[in-house]
């Protein structure tokens, strides 16, 4: 028959009230976060972008490989060196969960469209334009959200110069 609706307690509701509020403040903060980052990435400022991460940050890419921290310092260090302009960068969060490892855990559409020089030849600049799809798992530290760990579910395609280049 009929269902009857579950009676709860005044402080049920109140606990339940204060879970809500919590994860609706995370995820506020989680968003305002990534929104921040996207900022330092235009400015080309790599200590400014590595600060959205944890110490013990690491990175999974689509064929299994893992990356730490140092790994992606140095990526972003020499990306920021080797990128004369940034013409756009975006990171459009399309969902968001909440694992039981981790505050939450948001998948990004990542696009990223700049004039970069390879280090050989700085004074040759490419169009180079990119994207990814990528799992981002966010922990709450004392500083606020932070990025423990991407994996990196695909890679799009690679334009320079719009050409699209072979993926092999």
């Amino acid at each position: 028959g009929t269902r009857r609706p579950v009676k709860t307690t005044s402080k049920a509701r109140s606990l339940w009230l204060t879970w809500v509020s919590t994860e609706i403040t995370m995820s506020v903060k989680m968003i305002s976060a990534n929104i921040g980052r996207v900022m330092p990435v235009r400015k080309m400022d790599a200590t400014a972008y590595m600060a959205f991460f944890t110490d013990d940050f690491s990175m999974r890419s689509p064929d299994g490989k893992v990356h730490d921290r140092a790994e992606m310092t140095k990526y972003q260090r020499i990306n920021a060196q080797t990128t004369k302009k940034v013409n756009s960068y975006s990171a459009a969060n399309e969902a968001v969960t909440h694992p039981k490892d981790a505050g939450f855990a948001v998948i990004v559409l990542q696009k990223y469209d700049r004039d970069q020089a390879p280090l050989e030849h700085p004074d040759q600049p490419h169009r180079i334009q990119t994207s990814a799809i990528q799992r981002e798992v966010w922990r709450r530290t004392v500083s606020g959200p932070r990025i423990y760990r991407i994996e990196e579910i695909m890679v799009g395609p690679v334009f320079i110069d719009g050409k699209l280049q072979d993926a092999r």
